[in-house]
C-alpha cells in the first residue's frame, strides 16, 4: 500500500483521547437511537477518506486533507442525522 494511504487510524489520530460517541437528547416518551460509537465514527471516517483517495485515482499527497474533510463530513452526517431523529420524536 502507498505511503500516503489512509491509515487504519488516520492520519495522526486526531481524535485519540476523545471521546467521539454522541449521547442523543432523551425524552421519557420516545425510545431514542443508540448513538454511533467512536469506533463506528472511525470506521465511516476512514471509508470516506479512502473514497476521496479512489475519487482522485489514488494520487498521493493528500493524506491528511482527505482524512479532515471526511472527518467533517461524518460529523456533519452525524448532526443531521440526529437533528431529523429530534425532529421525528417531537412530530410524535
Amino acid at each position: 500500500m502507498a505511503t500516503d494511504a489512509v491509515t487504519s487510524q488516520g492520519p495522526a489520530d486526531r481524535s485519540a483521547g476523545r471521546s467521539n460517541a454522541r449521547e442523543p437528547e432523551r425524552r421519557s416518551d420516545a425510545p431514542a437511537a443508540p448513538p454511533v460509537s467512536a469506533e463506528e465514527r472511525q470506521r465511516m471516517i476512514r471509508e470516506a477518506a479512502y473514497a476521496r483517495y479512489a475519487r482522485r485515482n489514488f494520487a498521493e499527497g493528500h493524506a491528511l486533507e482527505d482524512w479532515l474533510a471526511a472527518e467533517a463530513e461524518v460529523d456533519r452526517l452525524l448532526e443531521q442525522s440526529d437533528e431529523i431523529e429530534r425532529l421525528a420524536r417531537a412530530a410524535t
